[in-house]
């Protein structure tokens, strides 16, 4: 079986203003997915991160710099040599998010097609002692709060994903207008702590003790004193993560994980073991959040095995769509030390409708289809209606 074409499909759907939640208007509402088509007629899957840089540059590179390392290679040959293929520095540092991403997507694909010739579900391939299908628990990810809108919307959100049934929910409070803003340009005005304390006692006075909180503040505290602060006050409140409190400077995470209990989380920028372990080494991160749409399948399991061997559970990042969704949950079921997934709750019709039969939570948990590969197939007619 050899790999024929790889297919680039440029998706975007419009943002509904009739949705009033703040999630439900927070949309990256562009994205790049892909097929590789096989001369056997298997195809398989992936979506390159929706933050890798400008899309059309990702689309650029799936297109004319990495086809034609695939077409005419066999799959499963290319599973095992993807490193030597992957011929550039990696990640933010070296200014090459884009190929990262690009090459996520890819890997996702390529293990979609071995997953489907070899009849296995990807966790069975990454990690062949699961004989049972996994029930993972995830997360609630919205809690997007424009600094113009009342708090009390961000406590009603809590309480509805709490009624709905899940037990941990994420907030991203004060959330400024420009929303839509690059994830690789952090240049948003500082927190209004004031508004932050209220929205969060409010959310757990709503949700009383019986609900994991999670918040992310986007790298956005002003110094190591005004996280400092706010991290005791997440404490008192029994929040359980606090992620990306500052810029991502190691020294400055290791002295804040050390003056204060609550986790402290990042790593959805990092893309190998490589780079994973100075913040390691530093004890800068109490827990590690790879995501297998820019650092590939192997990038977090090896990351996922450089946490484990330092004491450290991952708990993956996951803010896109359902062939990544998929992926990270694959990935999640496979690796011993990760007992939680971000589900994103945010409206977004590519989330929704792009595939066949798509994966929802009950009560908190999501169990994985036992299908072959990651589990998903497209609905044709979403592609064409979301098409540009």
């Amino acid at each position: 079986m050899r790999i024929t074409r790889l297919e680039t499909l440029r998706l975007r759907c419009p943002v509904d203003p009739n949705h009033t939640r703040p999630s439900s208007r927070f949309v990256h509402d562009g994205s790049i997915h892909l097929r590789i088509h096989t001369d056997a007629g298997v195809t398989g899957l992936g979506e390159p991160s929706p933050y890798g840089g400008p899309l059309p540059r990702v689309a650029d590179i799936l297109e004319r710099e990495i086809q034609p390392l695939l077409v005419g290679k066999a799959p499963t040959e290319l599973v095992a040599s993807l490193t030597r293929l992957k011929d550039y520095p990696e990640g933010f540092g070296h200014g090459n998010v884009p190929y990262d991403a690009a090459w996520a997507g890819v890997e996702q694909a390529l293990w979609d097609i071995e997953g489907k010739v070899r009849g296995l579900p990807l966790y069975r391939l990454l990690n062949p002692a699961l004989t049972s299908t996994p029930r993972l628990r995830v997360y609630a990810s919205g809690g997007m709060s424009y600094e113009h809108e009342p708090p009390e919307l961000i406590v009603e959100e809590a309480a509805l994903c709490q009624a709905q049934g899940y037990t941990a929910w994420k907030m991203r409070p004060s959330v400024p207008g420009e929303a839509t803003r690059s994830q690789h340009n952090r240049t948003s005005p500082p927190i209004d702590m004031r508004r932050l304390l209220a929205m969060v006692e409010g959310v757990r006075r709503a949700v009383g003790d019986d609900m994991d909180l999670l918040v992310d503040t986007g790298c956005r505290c002003r110094d190591i004193q005004e996280a400092t602060d706010l991290a005791r006050a997440l404490e008192e409140l029994g929040f359980c993560l606090f992620e990306e409190p500052l810029p991502r400077v190691i020294d400055d995470y290791a002295r804040l994980a050390e003056a204060v209990k609550i986790p402290i989380s990042s790593g959805e920028s990092l893309v190998s073991s490589r780079q994973v372990a100075p913040w390691l080494k530093q004890r800068a991160l109490d827990v590690v959040q790879p995501d297998g749409n820019l650092a590939g399948i192997t990038g977090v399991l090896e990351i996922a095995r450089l946490a484990e061997a330092n004491g450290i559970p991952c708990v993956l990042h996951n803010w896109a769509n359902p062939i990544s969704l998929a992926a990270n949950l694959h990935l999640a079921a496979a690796i011993p030390n990760c007992s939680l997934v971000e589900y994103p709750i945010l409206y977004n019709p590519l989330r929704t409708e792009l595939v066949q039969d798509p994966w929802h939570p009950l009560n908190g948990y999501l169990e994985i289809p036992d299908r072959p590969g990651l589990g998903v197939e497209l609905d044709e007619q979403a592609v064409r209606r979301y098409s540009v």
